[in-house]
């Protein structure tokens, strides 16, 4: 079974884009690239995907990393990307899970041709690559998106709306308040999470974590055109503005702190919300119970 990128003339022609696109910069960025081009292939080619979407929905993108240094420890972490637009500028750090890794953490074949059934989700993946990452992201002074890119051909769905609001409250399950004494359950079943695999509030409790991380990109570079959402972070040190990527759907949670209750909505920078989906933390649900 097909587990990695192929060449292909679709490929060969976003390489031969990238680089004349590095070529307007110092010489030093274009060699980088070429290196991890021939170290990790499906790498580089999600850099030169990234770099051409934030091109295609209206920024202008300069090569962000430093690559000479003058710290003693050398060069400085930085992200991938500057991008601006009239609205504003903002930063994009690229990162990429292999066809390989989707394969083995979703069980979804490469090919389109195997079909799509009983497979998981790919947020273990990347809620793994926001940890890897926070040296790139840690010191920026501008808001910061970290770009999850794959090439696997099922990307549409280990990416879709259900797994990215799950991005945002954790995972979560489906819960029942039982009676003890006849082992009935009571009521309506309901959503509950114990925020596991939410790279942006704490387990345990509704505390925010990794503030300087302004929201993820979620990137399928296996259709055509890509298929693309947003999750914000609900407290970021620097908020991402939606009006900067405006034809992006994105994600973000409102946290009802009385009730322990989270709730998430989609809009872009064009629209309002367009749904809504709530879930709740089982400590947060048994106390109303008991109040009630």
């Amino acid at each position: 079974m097909e587990t990695s990128l192929e060449s292909c003339p679709t490929w060969a022609e976003l390489e031969v884009e990238h680089r004349q696109w590095l070529s307007a910069f110092d010489r030093p960025y274009l060699q980088k690239w070429e290196d991890l081009r021939n170290d990790n292939y499906e790498a580089a080619l999600c850099e030169a995907a990234v770099r051409r979407l934030l091109q295609a929905h209206g920024s202008t993108v300069e090569p962000n990393e430093d690559l000479v240094g003058k710290a003693p420890t050398g060069p400085e972490p930085r992200p991938d990307f500057r991008c601006s637009r009239p609205e504003g500028a903002f930063f994009v750090e690229v990162t990429c899970i292999s066809i390989a890794t989707v394969v083995e953490q979703t069980g979804l074949p490469h090919s389109l041709q195997f079909g799509a059934q009983n497979y998981a989700h790919l947020n273990d993946a990347i809620f793994k690559k926001c940890l890897r990452k926070y040296e790139q992201y840690s010191r920026t002074n501008l808001p910061t998106l970290l770009a999850v890119g794959t090439f696997h051909q099922w990307s549409v769905l280990c990416m879709s709306r259900k797994f990215a609001d799950m991005l945002l409250t954790g995972e979560t399950s489906l819960s029942w308040t039982v009676d003890t004494e006849t082992g009935q359950g009571i009521g309506d079943a309901f959503q509950t999470t114990e925020l596991r695999l939410a790279p942006f509030l704490k387990p345990g409790s509704l505390g925010a974590t990794r503030t300087s991380l302004s929201g993820l990109l979620l990137c399928g570079f296996g259709y055509d055109p890509p298929h693309v959402l947003g999750v914000l972070h609900p407290r970021a040190a620097r908020p991402f503005d939606r009006r900067l990527l405006p034809a992006i759907q994105f994600g973000e949670v409102q946290i009802n702190q009385a009730t322990g209750q989270l709730c998430t909505s989609w809009s872009s920078g064009h629209e309002e919300a367009t749904s809504r989906r709530c879930s709740e933390r089982p400590e947060a649900k048994r106390d109303q119970e008991r109040m009630g």
